[in-house]
């Protein structure tokens, strides 16, 4: 067989066996906050300023930093329910680890598999649906604009980075890494 019908092959496990660790049951409690507070952001187009669900926080000030993965989310569910936001996941963790793979696979194709491998074994524990996603996303994206420039224009590199780091702020914390 040769090597590059293998490496597919590899690629072909590898994301089957992706989307098998990543089948399990919603166990972030935090999914239910944000799809209830980008529901509120969709249906009264402002983001709130105040913790309206918490009665014991008495309108405290919020300052909501995970907004758009909010609604996002809340989006996605509402076109196809929770079964749309565990393909959302599934969708998102195969762009991510496909980033990673671009990224490091040039020099040894098959240690760069069983590294996704171990890494996605190692990280089940966070294939939860929830923001930190897209930072996963995002440093993936990152990862691969700076170690495979010849990929991208670099005039690209001025007006997308900027860009994404404005998007990515708004998602989630991470964006300070």
């Amino acid at each position: 067989m040769k090597q590059p019908l293998m490496i597919k092959l590899y690629l072909v496990y590898f994301f089957s066996y992706l989307v098998f660790l990543s089948l399990f049951k919603i166990k972030n409690p935090d999914l239910w906050l944000h799809l209830k507070t980008g529901e509120y952001i969709v249906e009264n187009h402002s983001i709130p300023q105040k913790d309206i669900f918490s009665f014991t926080a008495g309108q405290r000030e919020w300052l909501n930093h995970e907004w758009l993965s909010e609604v996002i989310f809340a989006l996605v569910e509402r076109i196809g329910g929770v079964e749309a936001l565990q393909s959302f996941k599934i969708s998102l963790l195969i762009i991510i680890y496909l980033l990673i793979f671009l990224t490091i696979r040039d020099k040894a194709p098959f240690l760069s598999i069983s590294l996704l491998i171990i890494s996605a074994i190692a990280s089940r524990s966070r294939f939860l649906i929830g923001p930190d996603l897209f930072t996963y996303l995002m440093l993936s994206l990152y990862f691969f604009f700076f170690y495979r420039p010849e990929k991208v224009n670099r005039g690209t590199y001025l007006i997308l980075l900027p860009l994404l780091q404005m998007v990515w702020a708004n998602m989630h914390g991470g964006y300070l890494l």
